[in-house]
């Protein structure tokens, strides 16, 4: 693994748990960050199924500030039971370049 790709997942793991523990008071409790080349997953323990709600909020919230990952893989184990979230990443596009050739020139009636 080069040098700058692990520093971008190191910071990522950071700022993830950082953001989980104080979005969700504490009632989420991450336990490992794992990174593959387009999912990253996150193991953790949920106070509630309330927990667990605002957990998918900051992944989807964080997961649009960044697309170094397609989606996030949550496990969080709520009550002694295991839940496993796939939550996908948008990437938006803020706009779209279209060919010179494709644009109409003329203005067409429909009747």
């Amino acid at each position: 693994m080069i040098l700058e790709q692990w520093s971008r997942e190191n910071q990522w793991r950071n700022e993830y748990s950082a953001e989980l523990i104080a979005q969700t008071h504490g009632s989420v409790r991450p336990i490992s960050l794992e990174v593959d080349a387009e999912t990253a997953v996150v193991h953790a323990v949920a106070a509630s199924y309330h927990a667990v709600q605002l957990a998918i909020r900051v992944t989807q919230s964080l997961g649009r500030q960044q697309s170094a990952f397609a989606q996030t893989q949550l496990s969080l184990t709520v009550d002694g039971r295991r839940l496993d979230l796939m939550i996908p990443h948008e990437i938006a596009t803020p706009w779209v370049s279209l060919p010179v050739d494709t644009c109409q020139r003329e203005l067409t009636l429909v009747g």
